[in-house]
């Protein structure tokens, strides 16, 4: 799979944060990289799809990615990068069982989630996060294996160590591939065994369907920036763009609620909550014209605002609670100066809620942090992070960004702690 310099290539994700992570990684190689959320896909070019296939059953998830998949096989796409969740979340097995079926030309696929980065790691075969040994709600352990069997797809694993060649990694998954296994699961707990790994897949004169998380998109991208010309492109240093910035936390992962707390403690932005149950019921609900009123008072005073659910009790679906946040706050969202959107699926509906039909990925703030900007429109910077991602200071870090690109035109706008409308 010797690959040229800045080969076509195309990232199809499930969800819009897991997209943006992975297209954030190549910008600094070919620059802005376009990420479309809708079925209108460009035939050349680098760019990513988000499928939106984790908030879906798994057969639709499954059918989404088939069809472009199959799309892709008669295009001049060479390399196709499947994102998935550096947990295992989503319909890994079933997408990528999919994937394989549309496009015979795919000689199987090379799987590996980790992220060295975000502490997740796999050891044979199964995944830990920051050296604990990760279980799903059920408690059980993922075993990526036996997940990936459940759809018929042969596997085997691969270890590594610091010995291992890149030359000799390709040629055990060349056999692999060639005693009929169609999925080989790579482990690699370092940002070393990621970069070994993509140099062996460059080296495959096999055409493989690379899946794996932004730790595994990262390498790739640095493999390429090794063999491409140097180009002019940086990624921006992002400055407000005519308003405050607005954040919209949907996430109701401890590590997010942590991040809000600490935003409260140190600085950076006015908190406003309310519960999931009035953000399901959106505007006209007491509570969050309250809110509303509240957010739209700190802007007009030069603060930054982060929108936060009060409480982790949530009736039915999280997809619909974030949807109905979204649409609730998109009036304040048209001018703000940038966005920070925590969870995939709340970047996906605020993405929605402003009809935005694709982005432009220029790059990351930090690991785990995609920048983006509508395209072909004005708007703001739009700053994604995935719910689980990032240490407890990560939002506090972006806001202190915006504070300090909002200093030259208001002067600092201190602000601390949190407001529940009352």
């Amino acid at each position: 799979m010797i690959l040229s310099p800045l080969p076509s290539f195309c990232i199809l994700a499930d969800d819009l944060s897991g997209a943006a992570d992975c297209a954030a990684a190549f910008a600094p190689v070919v620059g802005p990289v376009p990420l479309y959320i809708d079925a209108t896909l460009p035939e050349l070019g680098g760019f990513a799809v988000d499928t939106a296939g984790r908030a879906m059953d798994s057969e639709t998830a499954a059918a989404a990615v088939a069809r472009l998949v199959a799309r892709l096989e008669v295009g001049d796409v060479r390399l196709v990068f499947k994102k998935i969740d550096s947990t295992l979340r989503g319909h890994i097995a079933a997408e990528l069982s999919a994937a394989l079926e549309a496009a015979p030309s795919f000689a199987g696929a090379v799987v590996c989630p980790s992220f060295a980065e975000q502490g997740r790691a796999l050891r044979n075969g199964q995944l830990f996060v920051h050296g604990v040994l990760h279980r799903d709600e059920g408690g059980r352990v993922l075993d990526l294996g036996s997940m990936l069997e459940t759809s018929g797809l042969s596997c085997s694993v691969i270890s590594q160590d610091s010995s291992l060649h890149p030359q000799e990694l390709a040629e055990r998954i060349a056999r692999a591939f060639r005693a009929g296994v169609r999925a080989v699961i790579v482990d690699a707990a370092e940002s070393s065994d990621l970069e070994r790994l993509a140099h062996a897949v460059e080296l495959l004169d096999l055409r493989v369907l690379l899946a794996g998380s932004a730790g595994l998109a990262r390498a790739v991208a640095r493999r390429m920036s090794e063999k491409a010309p140097r180009r002019a492109y940086s990624v921006p240093g992002s400055a407000l763009h005519g308003g405050c910035a607005i954040g919209l936390v949907g996430s109701l992962s401890q590590v997010s609620e942590a991040q809000v707390q600490n935003v409260a403690r140190h600085g950076g932005a006015e908190i406003v909550r309310c519960d999931a149950a009035d953000w399901l019921r959106g505007t006209g609900c007491r509570q969050v014209d309250r809110a509303l009123a509240v957010a739209r008072a700190c802007t007009a005073r030069g603060h930054n605002v982060l929108f936060a659910i009060d409480g982790s009790g949530v009736h039915g679906s999280s997809q619909i609670l974030v949807e109905s946040m979204a649409r609730a706050v998109a009036p304040l969202l048209e001018d703000a100066g940038a966005l920070l959107l925590t969870g995939g699926d709340t970047a996906r509906a605020v993405i929605d809620a402003l009809v935005i039909e694709h982005l432009e990925v220029l790059g990351e703030f930090e690991p785990g942090i995609s920048i983006s900007r509508p395209a072909g429109r004005r708007g703001p910077d739009i700053y994604v992070k995935a719910g689980a991602f990032g240490d407890e200071m990560a939002l506090h870090r972006v806001f202190e960004h915006f504070q300090r690109s909002l200093q030259p035109h208001l002067g600092r706008a201190g602000v601390h702690g949190g407001l529940s409308p009352q």
